[in-house]
């Protein structure tokens, strides 16, 4: 006899005295899904390199498209893709290595090294050179999307969950 047959009652039709279980949907936890909150990064990085350029240089939005750039280049693989973004949303204290290679965690002693051509650097002190962390660099792209009314659209409208992006205007595209 096969556990199938047990569970039909043998005949192959349903037994009636099948024990159910119900859970109340207060007892039930929301999980978090990681492709989404990766996702969610990614589409507020890439929100951030759309927006129209600003009239004055903004060199937050500068190392956010440097970071773009750097995430999109045909030599980085999903694997690393994912890796980089983890490490965004962990606010990791690594330096950012462009070349995403082995990357050195930020101790006392490496607060402004130079160990790096391709680490993300921004204006420190007396105009040096500090290298970015990841932590860093998410407190930049919270800042710009703040700034960009980001979270505005979505706290207006609580049916919608992502901003929405304004039209291309009509004569975006025509030739002067």
């Amino acid at each position: 006899s096969s556990g199938i047959n047990a569970e039909y009652g043998g005949t192959g039709t349903r037994n009636l005295n099948t024990a159910t279980i119900s859970i109340s949907q207060r007892k039930v936890k929301k999980i978090d899904d990681p492709i989404l909150q990766i996702l969610n990064q990614m589409h507020k990085i890439i929100f951030i390199t759309q927006l129209p350029p600003s009239l004055t240089l903004n060199p937050k939005r500068r190392v956010i498209e440097k970071y773009k750039r750097a995430l999109f280049t045909r030599h980085i693989g999903s694997v690393n893709l994912k890796n980089e973004i983890k490490k965004l949303l962990e606010a990791s204290k690594e330096i950012v290595d462009l070349s995403f290679s082995s990357v050195k965690s930020l101790g006392p002693s490496d607060s402004t090294g130079s160990n790096s051509l391709a680490s993300l650097a921004v204006e420190g002190p007396e105009g040096s050179e500090v290298l970015l962390t990841y932590e860093h660099l998410q407190s930049i792209i919270e800042s710009c999307l703040v700034e960009a009314g980001y979270y505005e659209v979505q706290s207006s409208s609580p049916a919608i969950r992502t901003p929405l992006v304004p039209p291309i205007p009509s004569n975006y595209y025509q030739n002067d």
